[in-house]
């Protein structure tokens, strides 16, 4: 079973949610690093653990969803294996 990484700041929490719910319905193990709320929080604080994970070598694959991603891509950027890329997407009608 693949394992994805996933994690976002408050304002990703609900895309978040929706998507893992769907990532499971489709046979994915998902590890969540947060945030688990839609309450103002540093988005550092669940992009640092996802991003050392994923550095490290134990995982290959992660999600991070924020507000405008500009934080969050610069942040998993600084380590050295890995790689984020900005993606931009009309908003999810769930």
């Amino acid at each position: 079973m693949n394992t994805l990484l996933i994690s976002a700041d408050y304002a990703g929490f609900e895309t978040k949610e929706y998507l893992e719910k769907e990532l499971v319905s489709q046979v994915y193990k998902i590890r969540d690093f947060g945030t688990f709320s839609s309450e103002s929080m540093d988005y550092a604080n669940v992009v640092h653990p996802l991003a050392e994970e994923i550095n490290a070598g134990n995982f290959s694959t992660g999600i991070i969803l924020c507000g405008s991603g500009n934080g969050v891509n610069m942040t998993a950027n600084k380590y050295l294996y890995v790689r984020l890329a900005l993606c931009l997407t009309k908003k999810f009608n769930y």
